[in-house]
Order: C-alpha cells, then structure tokens, then sequence
C-alpha cells in the first residue's frame, strides 16, 4: 500500500517576489485594500491565493503590488513600525516572546497553514551514505563545531568528522560571545569512511528569515546535548532562547563574517543546493526540495527521552509532529491596529475549512491546517474518517466538501484514497494553539 508523500509543487513561473530596497515607497496602509510583507516562504502562497479572495466579494482585497516578500522578520518589523508599514505580517516562525515590548504583546499570529523545514544537501557532490542527521549535528555544523573535530583542519568541516566536546572556555563567536560550553556533539554520519572525508559548505538563510530562527531556536532548544558546566554569558547554555537574530548562535561560527552562503529567499536557498558544485547543505520550507539534484535527510530528535526515530518530511510525519522540524506558517496581525476587522476579512478567509486559501496553500508547497485524511475534521485522523471514507469511496463528484476526501488527489473518491486513509489510522495530528 502506498504511503502519502508530502505535496511537492514547484512554485513555477510567474511567482511575485518583490525585493525590499531602502527606496522602497510601501503602499498605504489601513484600507480595504490590504498590505502584507513578510515571509518568503509564506508568500508564494499569498500570491496564489490572491484572485480567489479578491473574486469572493467580502469587501476587502489584495493587490499584489502591495505583496512584499522581505523575510519574516523584516515583515514583523514593518507591521509594529511607526509608522505601520504593513496591515499583515507573513511569517515562518513564532512571535517572539523576548524584547521590550515583545512580539508577542503586540501582535497576534494565526496559524495559516502547516509546514517544516527540510534539511537538504545536493545529492551529485555530498556522500551516498549521508542520509539521516540527529538535530544535534546539524546544529554543530551550522554552529561550524566540527572545525575541531580531528577529522578536521581546524577551516573546514567534513562529513567524516568525529565526535567533538567543546571546551568549558567555549567557541567565540563574532558578536563576542562564547558559546557551546561543555557541548558533545557526535561524530557525522561518514565517521571512519574515508571515502566521506569530503568538505560540507554550508548555505544559511539572512538573518532576518524566519526559516532560520526556527530552525535555531528548534535544534538549540534547552541547551540540547550539554553536558556539565554553564555560565550566565552563554545564551545556548543558560537556557534562555536567545531570539534576537542579529545574535542567535545558530551560524554564528559558519556564517558570521561571510555572507556569501546566505541565501535572501526560499527559492534561492533551493536553486544554490540544486546548482551546487560541492557538498553543499541548506534548509526551506516544504516543497523548495524540488530540483533533481537535491537529497532530503531524514532528522532525528536526539534529546534525552525522545523518540530517536530518523523521520523524513512526509505529511503523516509533519501532521502528527513526528518529524521534528515541524511548524506552522502565520498571519500576524497588529492588535491595536485600527484597521483589525479589515485584516481577519482575509486571515479568517484563508484559514477556512475547505477555503480557496488552504487549497492555495497546498497547490503551492504547503499542508492546509486541517488534513484531508481528517474527513470529520475534528482535529484527529482515526477509524471514524475510515468508516466515512468507506462511506464514500464510490462517489465520484469531485466538486463540494466531499472532494476533501480524495486523498490522492485523481479527482475521483474511490478505493484508492480508502486505503491511503488506512495508512493514516489512528494517527493524532498536532492540534491549533
């Protein structure tokens, strides 16, 4: 039986991607006609929506000179300016809770749709055998850790690279801070293949995306893999999530002084990994993994009384949170913004059950919040969506709520999507915060 693979639609031609200069002359802010900046992982998935709010007669819509698609963080940025910049903010990561004011005090983030960050390596130049990493080595080869490794030449880091315990003096980084005190990082998946002694040049996303402050404050969270010893100057360490992204460790030691491997969008990310002449490594959202020459690596949750389980980024996998760089992609609103009915017209749109924008979502890269396995939409996929898929498997209208039960997606609901729904039973999804 066939197991449901995640949806992975090249964005194609024809993608609006507005780049962000210091001249830029932002539309006005606060009408019926809505401005939104922010995430590019996120924003595709606007444009595409785009025509079927503005075509749904609800007395607000979306230009899409007014889509500007500057990284999650920029896009926050604008909506909390003064003054405001934006109506909405797309956005790939959470509010920050840290900060004066915080993030989360000014705004609201609501769950657009569901996505995770895939870990990707160009499949022509880095070793066969590199298929799976645990969060724990990805973060040391994006905190450059395995430069000490005696796989190493102290530069560079290779995918043979043995286990390294960071010193209790720590690595300093460019902001000054020393970090990963007392850190055990483990041997890269080549450890003892010679054939594997091969560099890793590592891509990393600006440091305004919110790709790469999720995937920081996800692979350093609680100081995972450290073992004795703390100080109150080493933010991993210490325990605090330290969310400003001008000084998150996570690239600190990779990319610190060169900017040239950090990729400005998603889309670039996946282009400079497909086109890559050496073992490069890179991360994006669901759907950027598309080119011939990129290899997905499964990801294991090496914390302590984890599941330590290799998960690849299929939807089964990220619905039920098992694949560990899981996430939501958000909405967020301003709270005192005057103009706050206008902006959930199209957050309360998108969101809907079986809506245009949650099609649109899927039809770019992206999983819509509730699944199409969940046929009762309660939040869970289980035998009651078996027995009324078995209910439905000779209908073949492929218009109406029902065609949420053609999993397959062949415009028919018929014995195929039965049993793609038997590969889901009992399985719970992450439930809205």
């Amino acid at each position: 039986m066939s197991i449901k693979k995640k949806v992975i639609i090249s964005l194609g031609v024809g993608v609006l991607a507005i780049a962000l200069t210091a001249t830029s002359v932002f539309a006005a802010v606060g009408g019926t006609n809505l401005v939104l900046h922010g995430s590019t992982t996120l924003g595709p998935v606007i444009v595409n929506s785009e025509t079927y709010f503005n075509s749904a007669g609800l007395g607000v819509t979306i230009d899409s000179g007014n889509l500007v698609q500057n990284s999650s963080g920029a896009g926050i940025g604008d909506l909390n300016a003064s003054p405001q910049l934006c109506d909405i903010a797309m956005s790939s990561r959470a509010l920050k809770t840290t900060g004066s004011p915080s993030e989360a005090s000014l705004d609201t983030a609501t769950p657009a749709c569901d996505d995770a960050v895939v870990i990707m390596v160009n499949n022509l130049h880095t070793p066969t055998d590199i298929t799976t990493l645990t969060k724990q080595q990805i973060r040391g080869i994006y905190e450059g850790v395995y430069k000490l490794s005696s796989n190493s030449d102290g530069t560079n880091q290779y995918w043979d690279a043995a286990a390294v315990t960071v010193s209790s003096s720590g690595i300093a980084g460019d902001d000054g801070v020393y970090y990963d005190k007392n850190a055990s990082f483990p041997a890269l998946p080549g450890y003892g293949n010679p054939a594997d002694h091969v560099q890793i040049i590592v891509d990393a996303r600006n440091l305004e995306s919110g790709t790469r402050g999720f995937l920081g404050d996800t692979v350093a969270h609680g100081g995972c893999g450290f073992a004795s010893g703390s100080s109150s100057s080493d933010p991993i360490y210490a325990g605090g999530l330290n969310t400003n992204a001008s000084s998150y460790p996570l690239e600190e030691m990779v990319c610190g002084v060169n900017d040239t491997n950090r990729q400005t969008s998603a889309t670039n990310m996946s282009t400079a990994i497909n086109n890559a002449t050496n073992a490069a490594i890179g991360y994006a959202g669901l759907g950027y993994d598309t080119g011939a020459n990129i290899r997905d690596i499964n990801v294991i949750d090496d914390l302590f009384g984890t599941d330590r389980t290799a998960y690849a980024a299929t939807n089964i996998n990220v619905y039920s949170n098992h694949y560990h760089l899981s996430r939501y992609c958000y909405l967020v609103t301003k709270n005192s913004d005057s103009n706050h009915a206008n902006d959930m017209v199209f957050v309360n749109w998108f969101i809907g059950l079986d809506s245009a924008g949650q099609d649109a979502a899927v039809n770019t890269h992206e999983l819509r919040l509730v699944p199409d396995e969940d046929i009762n939409a309660d939040g869970t996929i289980s035998i009651y969506d078996l027995v009324q898929m078995g209910n439905d498997w000779l209908h073949t209208d492929a218009t109406g709520p029902r065609f949420r039960s053609d999993i397959n997606r062949d415009g028919v609901v018929n014995i195929y999507d039965l049993v793609d729904l038997g590969n889901w039973w009992g399985v719970n999804i992450q439930t809205l915060p």
